[in-house]
């Protein structure tokens, strides 16, 4: 004789549920992404860059490219560098820096900050504050503003893996002493040839 348990168990229609994770799958959004003020993370993380676009964002720095400050030793690639390697990496128009907050200033007022989000594909990448010294250009706001901006894009294209070099001391300790050379009374220039 079958045990009672095993009698209702048999009768009892077997209810299918999705899994637990279902919910989150269908709320990741499909191409084209439109980011909003109230979602500007949109598309994160849904799939990876192709491998070619990857190959042109971890391209080692060219030395040519490299700019120093002269008083600090600083190295840097210029802005037009970085606005070249992202038209390369995800074509002309397929890219955006956009605000996230209204630009803002220390208490001291002395140093002036935003957010910034880029974008590219449409979907999300990445996320940075951008800062500048609010005396930069005679205080102008719009030099403060470019300022503000080219910080955070270079904040942003680190975390794709643009001029990694320049984030690492020892690296950079090479590139300075390889191509450039301190004069004194003048700072960091660099070497001929």
């Amino acid at each position: 004789m079958p045990h009672l348990w095993a009698t209702a168990l048999r009768r009892r229609p077997i209810i299918q549920q999705p899994p637990a994770c279902a919910a989150f799958y269908s709320t990741i959004p499909t191409p084209p992404y439109s980011p909003t003020p109230s979602n500007p993370y949109v598309g994160v993380g849904t799939r990876p860059f192709p491998p070619a676009t990857a190959a042109i964002l971890r391209e080692p720095v060219q030395p040519r490219d490299l700019v120093i400050q002269r008083d600090r030793g600083w190295l840097y690639l210029a802005e037009e560098r970085y606005l070249d390697i992202l038209d390369r990496a995800f074509g002309s128009g397929n890219w955006d820096l956009r605000p996230l907050s209204a630009p803002r200033r220390t208490p001291s007022g002395r140093t002036a900050f935003r957010s910034y989000a880029l974008y590219a594909d449409g979907r999300f990448v990445s996320e940075a504050v951008g800062d500048a010294a609010a005396a930069a250009g005679d205080g102008a706001p719009e030099a403060v503003e470019a300022g503000c901006k080219y910080a955070a894009l270079v904040r942003c294209c680190k975390d794709l893996g643009v001029a990694l070099e320049l984030w690492d001391p020892p690296a950079v300790s090479r590139l300075r002493s390889e191509f450039f050379v301190r004069v004194p009374g003048r700072g960091w220039t660099r070497k001929p040839g």
